[in-house]
């Protein structure tokens, strides 16, 4: 017997020449991996673009509900901030804004009051307020602010009277005793057309009871009738001087405390009637 021999293997199919299905499969051009690739990438690159402009017109709405307004904030600061603040107040509801006038125009929903309010001076420490409530009645509100280190002062003007805050200086009635050697300071004054009234205060090295008998007797001598009590408690002693309000309006709290080791402090609050 002779061996027999494996069958040759078949050769693989050859560029246009027919498979075993007698098919001919058409030549292969240049690989299409790298395009594949390519428009993959493409596709992500799009994807990730459209992404971001989705999240971006979506922080774009949301800013703009919330007033943000970069052009505005561009042009005019304060008049920005003023409408980033009415929009995030849901108690108030914005009517307008005049860039030209630097104003800003909204609505108390709980009153109905109209108020405009004037920005183009915030800067500077200064703005005024305009407003109409629901019956048509009008008022003017002025702020003026200036800031001088513990002495700054703010003053508040309207139609119905003038306060100011701090300031230094203390404007106090002549009829107010003024304590020897005292170093005096404003806390707050308000005139209007009735009456005159505010704090001050006063510092000395002066033992309190000096202090209440000084303050007594000169309101007593200008015709006060003055009650006194004294409280001590953890280190502190008070002592409070009160008048009863004169035939004219004229009425003085006089508060003296000390703390262990610390000067006396003397505040006065004071009242008066017009003539």
């Amino acid at each position: 017997m002779t061996a027999q021999q494996p069958p040759a293997p078949n050769p693989a199919p050859q560029p246009g020449a027919p498979s075993r299905g007698g098919i001919a499969q058409p030549p292969k051009k240049g690989s299409n991996v790298l395009l594949f690739i390519l428009l993959g990438c493409g596709g992500i690159v799009l994807l990730g673009v459209l992404v971001m402009a989705a999240v971006g017109y979506f922080v774009y709405s949301k800013a703009k509900d919330a007033g943000i307004d970069p052009g505005l904030m561009k042009r005019n600061p304060p008049l920005a901030a003023a409408k980033i603040a009415v929009m995030n107040n849901p108690d108030v509801e914005l009517v307008g804004i005049d860039e030209n006038k630097s104003t800003i125009t909204y609505k108390d929903k709980k009153t109905g009051k109209t108020v405009t309010v004037n920005a183009s001076e915030i800067q500077n420490g200064k703005w005024s307020v305009h407003s109409v409530d629901a019956d048509g009645k009008t008022e003017n509100v002025e702020t003026n602010v200036k800031p001088e280190g513990e002495n700054g002062q703010v003053t508040v003007k309207s139609d119905k009277g003038t306060v100011t805050y701090g300031g230094g200086k203390v404007d106090a009635p002549a009829w107010i005793p003024a304590y020897p050697g005292g170093t005096a300071k404003s806390i707050m004054s308000t005139k209007t057309d009735e009456s005159n009234a505010g704090m001050f205060s006063v510092q000395t090295d002066d033992a309190p009871q000096k202090v209440a008998a000084f303050y007594k007797s000169a309101l007593e001598k200008s015709g006060f009738k003055v009650t006194e009590s004294t409280f001590s408690a953890d280190k502190t002693t008070q002592i409070t001087l009160g008048t009863e309000k004169s035939e004219d309006g004229r009425n003085l709290l006089v508060v003296i405390v000390q703390e262990e080791g610390k000067p006396v402090t003397v505040s006065l609050s004071y009242e008066e009637k017009k003539k």
